[in-house]
Parts: C-alpha cells; sequence; structure tokens
C-alpha cells in the first residue's frame, strides 16, 4: 500500500471514506459491488420469503429497535415487525443457515457496513458481512444490559464495530463487557475505539485467536497490555493508540508476524520499548506508529531493529523528544534496508536541528514532516534529490534561507519548484523572505495545498496568470501580494481561502466568479470593498463547519438578508469592523453549527434577532459591540436579553456601545459565561441578582448606563470575577465589604460616577 494511503489510515481509522483503499488489506473493482438495502444474500437465492430468520436472533434485533427508539433514533425501523426479520429493512442473512450475519443500522459507514460496503480479510474482500455497527450513542443501564443480550444473541458476527458508544467509564460494565467479547470467537474485526474503557486491557482478548482487526484507541486504558495478545496470530491491524498504557509492551507482540499495521502512539510506554526486540520478528510491517512517546532513551539497538524492518513504509515519530544522533542510527547506516522501502516519515515537533543530511538517502519518501522543530538557516539542499516527495511540511521552524556568505539572499530555494510531484506544501511560520514567482510554482501541476502565512513574502505574479494546478488550500496569511488576485477565478475546487492581512484591495466577487466550492474563507484586514451580499453568494455555507471572516476591510451594504434561510452550516461569521447597515436577518437562527458571531463595529440598527438556545445551541461567542441596535421600546429590548441570557454555551457576550435600553432580566443561569459587556447602553433599573449564579465569569463590565440601587450580595458567589466596572451609574448604598473577601481573584475595580454613600472599605 502507498504510504499516503497509511496516512489516510491513521486519520480515517483503516480508511473508512477512500473508495480504492480496503482497512489496508486488498481491494477488488467496483463492478464487483453488490447493493441492496434488504437481505442481501436472501435476494441473491431470489426468495426471502421462504427462509425465517432464527427467534433468538430475532429477539436480539428486537432488543436493538427498543435501542434506537429509547435513544430517538432518526435510523428508520418500521419495517422491523412480523415473525421474519429477514425482511426487514437493513437486515442481512445467510441464505443457507438462515442466520443473521448483516446488520445495517446508524448511518454506517460506506466502506464497512453499508450495502455497497466492503470488509478485506487475507483471503480477499467480502461485501455486507457479518456486521453490526452502533455508533454515537450513550448508554444508560438498563440499555447496557440489553446491549450484552444482543452480543450473546448474536454469536456469528464476524464485525463489531461500537465506535462512539460511551459506556460510562464504569468499571464493572467493562468487565463484562470484555468478559462477553471474549466469547466471540468469531470475530475478524473489533473496532472500540472511543467508546470509554477504563482499567487494564483483560486478558480475554487473547481468546479471539481469528481476529485479523483490533481497534482501542482513544480510550482510558492504562497499565500494561496484556501478553495473551501474543495469541491473535491472525493480527493485520493493532489500533492500541490514545491510551494511558504503560509499562511493558510485552514482547508476545512478536508472535504477532502477519502484523502490517501497529499504533502505539500517545501513550506512556517504557522499558520494553526501548529495546524493541518484539520488533525483530515483525518482518510485515508495513506502518509503524509511535508518535508522542518518549524515545530518547531507546537504544542503540533499538534503532538498528527498526532501520531493518524489510516491508515498513510508513513511520510516525512525532512528538518523541528526538535529537540529529537519534536518527544517526537508523538513516546513516547504508544497510538499513528501511532506505529503500520508507515512503512516509513524520519527524514533527521533536528537537532537530540543521544539518539534517542524513535524510538525503531517503529519496523515495513521499510524505515528509519536519513542522515544529528547531531547524533554521537555509531551507535543506538535500530536499531537491526527494523527487517522489508528493507531502513537504516544513512549517514553525526557522528557516531564513541563509547563503554561505552569512547574507540573507531574501529568496525562496528555486529547487522547491523543481519537486513536480508535491501536492502539500506548508513552509509557514518561518523567517523566509524576498519574492514568490513562476519559477517556485510554474511546474507544480499537482499542487493542490499551500501555505506560505507568517514570513517575510510577497507574490510576485501578474494577474493573468494561468496555473497548472487546481488549489484546495491556499493561505498566505501576513504576506505581501503585489497584484490583484485574478487568476484566483481559474481555482474552481478551492475550499480554504486564506489572503487575510496580505494588503490586497478591490472587489474579491469578481475574482471568484466561476468558484462555488468555498468552505473556508479568510480575507480579514485588508482594504476590500463592494456590497457585502455578494462576497456572501459565494461559497457552500450551508456545509458544516464552514468559515468566513471578513472582518477590517471597507465592505458596505446589509447582510444578506436570505443567508442561512434555508440551512446553514457555518460555524464561524465575522464581519465585524466594516461598514455594514440594515438589521440582522432573524434567518441567521438557521445557523445552527454556529460557535462565533462577530458583527460588531458596523453602523447595524433595529433589533438584535429574538434567537433562543434552541436555535444558537453551539454558540459561544457573540460580540455585537459598537453598532446602533435597540432603537425600540424597552420592553421588547428587555424581551431580546432575556433570550441572550438563556444560551447555554455562550462565553462571551458583548452589546456595549449600542441604544439598547430596558431592564437586564434576571434570568442568568449559565455556567459558561466568562465575559458580559453591557456598558454604554441606556438600560435602567437593577443589578440582577441572578448575575451571581455564573460562576464561571470573569470580567462583568455594566459602566455608562442607568442603573441604580444597590450592588447585589449575591455577586459575592462570582468567586473568578477578574474584572468589575459599574463606574456611570446610578448605584447607591454603601460599597459592600466583601469585596475584598469574596472577589479574591479581582484585578480591576471601577466605580466612579455613582451615588454611593459613606467611605470606601478600608478593606480594599
Amino acid at each position: 500500500m502507498l504510504a499516503l494511503d497509511y496516512a489516510k489510515l491513521r486519520s480515517n481509522r483503516l480508511v473508512e471514506n477512500d473508495p480504492n483503499v480496503c482497512h489496508g488489506m486488498k481491494s477488488l473493482d467496483n463492478d464487483m459491488i453488490l447493493a441492496t438495502s434488504k437481505c442481501l444474500f436472501a435476494a441473491a437465492a431470489g426468495n426471502s420469503s421462504s427462509i425465517l430468520c432464527k427467534q433468538r436472533e430475532r429477539q436480539a434485533l428486537l432488543k436493538i429497535k427498543q435501542i434506537l427508539i429509547a435513544h430517538n433514533s432518526s435510523v428508520k425501523v418500521g419495517s422491523w415487525v412480523g415473525e421474519n426479520c429477514c425482511q426487514w429493512q437493513g437486515v442481512g442473512f445467510d441464505y443457507v443457515t438462515g442466520n443473521i450475519i448483516l446488520l445495517n443500522i446508524i448511518n454506517p459507514d460506506p466502506n464497512i457496513c453499508s450495502t455497497s460496503g466492503r470488509i478485506c480479510y487475507d483471503d480477499g474482500c467480502y461485501y455486507n458481512s457479518r456486521c453490526l455497527e452502533i455508533k454515537d450513542g450513550s448508554l444508560d443501564h438498563n440499555i447496557f444490559g440489553s446491549m450484552i443480550t444482543i452480543l450473546q444473541g448474536l454469536k456469528y458476527l464476524t464485525h463489531l464495530k461500537l465506535y462512539g458508544l460511551i459506556f460510562g467509564r464504569e468499571s464493572t460494565r467493562i468487565m463484562s463487557f470484555s468478559k462477553v467479547i471474549g466469547t466471540m470467537t468469531q470475530l475478524r474485526y473489533l473496532n472500540l475505539s472511543s467508546v470509554g474503557l477504563v482499567g487494564e486491557i483483560l486478558s480475554q482478548i487473547g481468546n479471539l485467536t481469528n481476529l485479523q482487526v483490533l481497534d482501542l484507541s482513544n480510550n482510558f486504558l492504562q497499565g500494561n497490555v496484556p501478553p495473551q495478545i501474543g495469541n491473535l496470530t491472525n493480527l493485520q491491524v493493532l489500533y492500541l493508540s490514545d491510551n494511558n498504557l504503560e509499562g511493558n509492551v510485552p514482547p508476545q507482540i512478536g508472535n504477532l508476524t502477519n502484523l502490517q499495521v501497529l499504533d502505539l502512539s500517545n501513550n506512556q510506554f517504557d522499558r520494553e520499548l526501548r529495546i524493541m526486540r518484539w520488533a525483530s520478528s515483525l518482518s510485515n510491517l508495513q506502518f509503524l506508529d509511535l508518535s508522542n512517546i518518549d524515545l530518547s532513551q531507546l537504544t542503540v539497538d533499538a534503532w538498528r531493529i527498526l532501520s531493518q524492518l524489510p516491508s515498513l513504509s510508513h513511520l510516525g515519530l512525532s512528538g518523541c523528544n528526538l535529537k540529529n544522533n537519534h536518527l544517526s542510527h537508523v538513516f546513516s547506516n547504508d544497510s538499513a534496508i528501511i532506505l529503500n522501502t520508507l515512503h512516509y516519515l513524520d519527524l514533527s515537533s521533536n528537537l532537530l536541528k540543521n544539518p539534517l543530511t542524513i535524510l538525503g538517502n531517503l529519496s523515495s519518501l513521499s510524505f515528509l514532516d519536519l513542522s515544529n522543530n528547531l531547524l533554521e538557516g537555509s531551507v535543506p539542499g538535500w530536499l531537491k534529490n526527494m523527487r517522489s516527495l508528493q507531502v513537504l511540511n516544513l512549517a514553525r521552524n526557522g528557516f531564513s534561507h541563509v547563503e554561505n556568505d552569512n547574507k540573507l539572499s531574501g529568496e525562496i530555494p528555486d529547487f522547491l519548484g523543481q519537486l513536480t510531484e508535491i501536492e502539500h506544501l506548508d513552509i509557514s511560520q518561518n523567517y523566509i523572505q524576498g519574492k514568490v514567482s513562476l519559477s517556485h510554482l510554474g511546474s507544480l501541476s499537482k499542487l493542490s495545498y499551500l501555505d506560505m502565512s507568517y514570513n517575510n513574502l510577497s507574490l510576485d505574479i501578474t494577474s493573468k496568470w494561468l496555473p497548472p494546478f487546481q488549489l484546495n488550500t491556499f493561505r498566505m496569511t501576513s504576506c505581501k501580494i503585489n497584484h490583484s488576485p485574478q487568476w484566483l477565478q481559474t481555482q474552481t475546487r478551492i475550499q480554504d481561502l486564506d489572503l487575510s492581512n496580505t494588503g490586497i484591495s478591490g472587489k474579491p466577487h469578481e475574482w471568484f466568479i466561476n468558484t462555488t466550492s468555498l468552505l473556508r474563507l479568510n480575507l480579514s484586514n485588508n482594504f476590500l470593498t463592494g456590497p457585502l451580499q455578494k462576497q456572501l453568494s459565494l461559497g457552500q455555507w450551508d456545509v458544516d463547519g464552514s468559515f468566513i471572516d471578513l472582518s477590517s476591510n471597507q465592505f458596505s451594504g446589509p447582510i444578506l438578508l436570505s443567508f442561512g434561510k434555508d440551512y446553514c452550516g457555518i460555524s464561524s461569521l465575522q464581519l465585524n469592523n466594516n461598514s455594514l447597515t440594515g438589521h440582522i436577518p432573524s434567518s441567521l437562527w438557521n445557523c445552527t453549527q454556529l460557535q462565533i458571531l462577530d458583527l460588531s463595529r458596523n453602523k447595524l440598527s433595529g433589533l438584535i434577532p429574538p434567537w433562543t438556545s434552541d436555535q444558537l445551541l453551539n454558540l459561544y461567542v457573540l460580540r455585537l459591540q459598537e453598532n446602533q441596535l435597540g432603537e425600540v421600546n424597552s420592553k421588547e429590548d428587555s424581551t431580546i436579553l432575556k433570550n441572550l441570557c438563556k444560551l447555554r454555551d455562550l462565553n462571551i457576550l458583548d452589546l456595549q456601545n449600542n441604544r439598547l435600553s430596558g431592564t437586564i432580566p434576571n434570568c442568568w443561569e449559565s455556567s459558561t459565561l466568562q465575559v458580559i459587556n453591557l456598558s454604554s447602553n441606556n438600560l435602567s433599573g437593577v443589578i440582577p441578582c441572578s448575575l451571581g449564579n455564573i460562576s464561571s465569569l470573569e470580567y462583568l463590565h455594566l459602566s455608562d448606563n442607568k442603573l441604580g440601587g444597590h450592588i447585589p450580595s449575591r455577586l459575592s458567589n462570582l468567586t473568578q470575577l477578574r474584572l468589575l466596572n459599574l463606574g456611570g451609574n446610578e448605584l447607591a448604598g454603601a460599597i459592600p465589604k466583601w469585596f475584598d473577601t469574596s472577589f479574591s481573584s479581582l484585578e480591576v475595580l471601577r466605580l466612579p460616577r455613582n451615588k454611593f454613600r459613606g467611605s470606601v472599605p478600608k478593606e480594599l
């Protein structure tokens, strides 16, 4: 398998979204895929009604139906009635034995449980084979018991995936579950990633001798890996990453001679890992990830074992506290086998320095990540020999391109433009300076990802240039673009564009006339003009996670009133520091994924829409300050604030310097709010005592309003408060003495221009 396929394997858990990769084993042509939504194997036989499913398995399916209904699942189980479960939608069975072998019930992954999916083992690929997947749920005690019943009833399963199912980290439940798993000896594929497993890996795992894929990643497992894991001699894929495992990596792992994929990353292993004798017998190992494990004490012999793995093509060593001398034991030895087999090498987040000439022998690399190290001086010249590179990441180092005479040359090395296989190039956050010209980009026909951000670079390319590539991502933050980037019209596939703080001017919608694929757009801190409505008509803002930042420009006009009218998946909308007019469209409440909304420092007027926590349930930043909002009667304003105070995930609420009137409602319940700023409005009445319920509050600004009455004693509960500004109001009574004892974290207290009586307490 190609190294880049392994990169997908690590991030997607067995390449679940890549139609050309089959679990790190084999693949078959698409025309061999069998597709059906009901009783696959019975359909092949031609008569599903002639075979009845077994009663015990039917009862197990009814338990699953119970779980789905209990969780208000959107999965359709209306057909799950009657005696013959082989006719139920999403159920497959073996038409010879009548055993249930397929359940396709909850948004299955396309290459695992779907009716057109596939599962691959050493003897080939199977379609719709013996699969149970239940995803993204939370089990209470009673339903957990039903799950045990289900698993006991479906003893012919060979494929079990419970990814994302939360067991609640209750040890007794984990043990009972593990014991049941230990009896399912037909299993070939077991995925228990992200299910909340705690404690040690139980020895019962050693009973599953047919397993070929085992994924226990992203749990809370600790202690040693049991030696019984060495019984799984058919195992080809083993994920133990993202746990708290420590102590021994048992030498019995050396028994897994069929192992092709081994991921031990993000654990606390020690002892045997330093020696790694167990690795010497893994002649089929292609994928090895030891990232974020301290390997600084690894023995010389261990490094040499690593260098002699005959099939290794993917090696992850990110965050391992490595220095140059460690690498010399692996890559400077001319007899090292991996010099010829390695395609993927991740050395990011280590302590590596220039020169790294020992890597120059790896001419077969297609993926190299040296980001976040201590590399300084020029971009290494040995990179020009790596003509197979598809991914190169040099971000967050200290490169400056220093010539032999130690004078800054001000140019990116020309040889980067000769790496014609490059698809992904990241040189961001360095000290590189000079011009980026056609000599660097003109031959990179396969380029799809380019990030040159946070350097002292200027893009010196004419606006009429026709690039040979189609970019998916282009970022040049805080660099300089000398010409209007009209050539972006040719980039019809671009999804992520960041040209913030580059000095560009003009009307950007004219550059993107052919672009409809944008998902993330950042053009902030420039000199862009034109009506905002035309900019917001670009892109696919109905896609979850999309992002817009057009702040700090010179855009004018109203916000597109239909924005978000049908569906809006945008997570961040930042239009602050422009000259926008008109009302805030209420249709924004359809943006249920919205987390950040910043419309501050514009000329917006009218009402704040009556958003509720049911609509903007993910919103945690709301900035509307320095507008002209609130030119209505006090009763309506109070209703608006009453809705805002119930946004349960809100962290920052800033409405200062508007025209809000009425009272501050007494409805504050949030446990997440850290900043409230209602200063410089026309608010009256008293400070509501429910503000004291916000235990997380750190900054409270209520200055320059018309608030009266006393400072409520309930505010003494705000023990995290760092700033309290109540100046410029009509507050009366004495300044509370409890300020000193209750506000132990307070750094700034402002109370001027009020009607307090008496003297300032000595405690202050």
